[in-house]
Protein backbone atom coordinates (compact mmCIF):
# COMPACT_ATOMS: atom_id res chain seq x y z
CA UNK A 1 0.00 0.00 0.00
CA UNK A 2 2.72 2.69 0.99
CA UNK A 3 4.63 1.54 -2.33
CA UNK A 4 1.54 2.38 -4.91
CA UNK A 5 0.77 5.35 -2.56
CA UNK A 6 4.73 7.04 -3.35
CA UNK A 7 5.46 5.17 -6.13
CA UNK A 8 1.88 5.03 -8.16
CA UNK A 9 3.49 4.16 -11.65
CA UNK A 10 5.20 1.02 -9.74
CA UNK A 11 3.47 -2.12 -11.16
CA UNK A 12 4.98 -4.65 -8.92
CA UNK A 13 3.90 -8.27 -9.67
CA UNK A 14 2.65 -9.58 -6.47
CA UNK A 15 5.14 -13.08 -7.06
CA UNK A 16 7.85 -10.97 -6.78
CA UNK A 17 6.43 -8.69 -4.23
CA UNK A 18 6.21 -11.79 -2.19
CA UNK A 19 9.50 -13.51 -2.75
CA UNK A 20 11.15 -10.23 -1.95
CA UNK A 21 9.22 -9.77 1.66
CA UNK A 22 11.35 -10.97 4.76
CA UNK A 23 9.52 -14.07 6.37
CA UNK A 24 7.47 -13.07 9.16
CA UNK A 25 9.61 -13.76 12.89
CA UNK A 26 7.85 -15.95 15.26
CA UNK A 27 6.01 -14.45 17.78
CA UNK A 28 6.59 -15.42 21.75
CA UNK A 29 3.96 -15.15 23.95
CA UNK A 30 3.75 -16.33 27.85
CA UNK A 31 1.36 -18.60 28.86
CA UNK A 32 -1.25 -17.16 31.55
CA UNK A 33 -3.13 -20.34 32.63
CA UNK A 34 -2.44 -22.70 35.25
CA UNK A 35 -2.05 -26.50 34.28
CA UNK A 36 -4.08 -26.99 37.68
CA UNK A 37 -6.75 -24.95 36.97
CA UNK A 38 -7.55 -25.59 33.33
CA UNK A 39 -5.47 -29.24 32.61
CA UNK A 40 -6.18 -29.51 28.94
CA UNK A 41 -6.19 -25.56 27.94
CA UNK A 42 -3.90 -23.33 26.93
CA UNK A 43 -4.63 -19.44 27.58
CA UNK A 44 -2.43 -16.55 25.91
CA UNK A 45 -2.45 -12.97 27.47
CA UNK A 46 -2.60 -11.07 24.16
CA UNK A 47 -2.12 -7.34 22.96
CA UNK A 48 -4.00 -6.76 20.05
CA UNK A 49 -2.66 -4.31 18.20
CA UNK A 50 -3.40 -1.60 15.60
CA UNK A 51 -2.34 1.20 14.67
CA UNK A 52 -3.39 4.41 11.80
CA UNK A 53 -1.12 4.61 9.11
CA UNK A 54 0.36 8.30 8.00
CA UNK A 55 -2.88 7.54 5.23
CA UNK A 56 -5.57 7.27 7.84
CA UNK A 57 -5.88 3.48 7.16
CA UNK A 58 -6.43 1.25 10.17
CA UNK A 59 -3.35 -1.44 10.34
CA UNK A 60 -3.80 -4.52 12.97
CA UNK A 61 -1.16 -6.48 14.08
CA UNK A 62 -0.35 -9.92 12.24
CA UNK A 63 0.10 -12.49 14.97
CA UNK A 64 -2.70 -10.59 17.26
CA UNK A 65 -5.30 -10.60 14.70
CA UNK A 66 -5.29 -13.62 13.96
CA UNK A 67 -5.39 -15.00 17.38
CA UNK A 68 -8.47 -12.58 18.16
CA UNK A 69 -10.51 -14.44 15.72
CA UNK A 70 -9.94 -17.39 18.06
CA UNK A 71 -12.19 -15.75 20.77
CA UNK A 72 -15.63 -17.59 20.93
CA UNK A 73 -14.32 -20.32 18.18
CA UNK A 74 -14.45 -23.50 19.94
CA UNK A 75 -12.66 -26.33 17.88
CA UNK A 76 -10.54 -23.90 15.73
CA UNK A 77 -7.06 -25.17 15.34
CA UNK A 78 -3.79 -23.40 15.66
CA UNK A 79 0.01 -24.94 15.02
CA UNK A 80 2.22 -23.80 18.38
CA UNK A 81 5.70 -24.81 19.58
CA UNK A 82 7.31 -24.54 22.89
CA UNK A 83 10.34 -23.18 23.80
CA UNK A 84 12.27 -23.44 27.31
CA UNK A 85 11.65 -20.92 29.83
CA UNK A 86 13.33 -20.08 32.98
CA UNK A 87 10.21 -19.00 34.64
CA UNK A 88 9.49 -21.17 37.95
CA UNK A 89 7.08 -19.84 40.39
CA UNK A 90 8.83 -19.82 43.96
CA UNK A 91 8.76 -22.59 46.42
CA UNK A 92 7.39 -20.59 48.57
CA UNK A 93 4.72 -17.29 48.09
CA UNK A 94 3.50 -15.00 50.47
CA UNK A 95 0.91 -14.28 48.35
CA UNK A 96 -1.78 -17.00 46.02
CA UNK A 97 -0.86 -17.46 42.36
CA UNK A 98 -4.62 -18.81 42.24
CA UNK A 99 -7.53 -16.46 41.39
CA UNK A 100 -10.05 -15.84 44.30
Amino acid sequence: DLLSLLFPSIKLPFDFFIAICPRLQPRIFTISSSPSLHPREIHLTVACVQRRTIDGNLRKGVCSKYLQSFRNSPGKICRLFTSPSCFRIPPKVSFSCRPN
